[in-house]
């Protein structure tokens, strides 16, 4: 091989190898790989006889003593070489392809959280105007008061209106009969609890309601039973409105 051609070589061996270590688009990565291995099969055969001469031709000017033209060849296969192998790497190199970027996932919109709120309990009132009185049995009448609820809340309340018959001179408890019949006791009235006898009221609205809390008594829907019992004085009590709230 003359110099000029494996000037020549060399040249267009460092241009495809420049073109190589940069990253290609995926269009032209195919042709250029073909390419690359065409000119690498195409002159490495020269280049590897071209380095078997030049072993032949170092052995036959070591026998003659010229050291000026030892090193001159040995150089020149030194060249060779590395030609050789840039060749080998030519043919073998796979490009580099710049990564395709991948599409963003389509965006699935987040599922709406719906939280179930429960309706906040509107406590309920239960009237029962129902007139009673609570007295010596012989003279009591009315005097137990049935309430159903359907539901109860936390909060639950019984408030009653009542006073004595002739005078204020009365005293009795207050019983709470739940849905499975146990008796609780929630008050007891007394005269001081009163300022107008039942004479003198016309009106529920003009006596002053008396309440107690009976949450803890109120624990589950059904029945409840209100039962005023006389326990002393000199009138019965004259009960005019019972209300149960929960």
């Amino acid at each position: 091989m003359s110099l000029r051609n494996q000037l020549c070589a060399l040249f267009l061996l460092a241009t495809f190898t420049a073109i190589t270590v940069h990253p290609v688009h995926a269009a032209d990565l195919n042709n250029l790989v073909l390419i690359q291995k065409k000119f690498a099969a195409s002159i490495r055969p020269q280049f590897e006889a071209y380095s078997r001469e030049l072993s032949e031709l170092e052995k036959t000017i070591a026998g003659q003593s010229d050291n000026t033209g030892l090193t001159e060849v040995r150089n020149e296969i030194q060249r060779v070489d590395v030609q050789l192998k840039s060749l080998t790497a030519l043919a073998n190199y796979q490009p580099v392809v710049n990564p395709a970027v991948a599409p963003e996932p389509e965006k699935t919109p987040a599922p709406v959280l719906t939280k179930t709120i429960e309706k906040a309990h509107q406590p309920t009132t239960h009237v029962n105007n129902t007139k009673g009185f609570a007295g010596a049995p012989k003279f009591s009448k009315n005097n137990i008061y049935s309430f159903n609820l359907p539901e109860t809340g936390k909060q639950s309340n019984l408030t009653f209106y009542a006073t004595g018959r002739r005078s204020v001179e009365t005293e009795g408890l207050v019983w709470l009969i739940g849905p499975d019949g146990k008796k609780e006791k929630v008050t007891k009235w007394k005269a001081k609890d009163f300022k107008s006898s039942a004479t003198e009221i016309k009106s529920y609205e003009k006596l002053d309601p008396i309440t107690e809390d009976i949450s803890d008594l109120v624990a589950e829907p059904g029945q409840y039973k209100v039962e005023f019992e006389w326990t002393g004085g000199i009138d019965p009590l004259v009960i005019f409105r019972v209300e149960l709230t929960s």
